[in-house]
């Protein structure tokens, strides 16, 4: 066998587990993100399963990095999807430490 021969070979095992890496790195940011609106705080094991797609999506960089940009790109929205739903906790607590209470509805 030649080099050729076995880098196609290798590239034709390793890219469908970098796919395979991708696709658990985003359903891992899209859980995180419902766990965040949910006002959940354990967002452990979500994050761990991103951190493990990734590192999965990158034995596709040895022929093929659009798995990889994915996965960092999901990792990019958890971050500023975290900040913003941080932003927004954060803010509400200042208006009711203020005393300042949203209207109720219906009175």
């Amino acid at each position: 066998m030649n080099t050729i021969a076995i880098q196609r070979d290798v590239a034709a095992l390793l890219v469908p587990l970098g796919i395979a890496g991708a696709s658990i790195a985003v359903a891992s940011v899209v859980l995180t993100c419902v766990i965040l609106v949910i006002r959940g705080e354990e967002i452990g094991l979500p994050v761990a399963g991103w951190i493990i797609g990734t590192m999965l999506s990158l034995a596709a960089a040895y022929s093929d990095l659009k798995p990889a940009f994915i996965a960092a790109a999901a990792g990019a929205a958890l971050a500023v999807f975290g900040l913003v739903i941080f932003w927004l906790k954060r803010a509400r607590t200042q208006r009711m430490l203020s005393g300042h209470t949203p209207p109720r509805r219906g009175a």
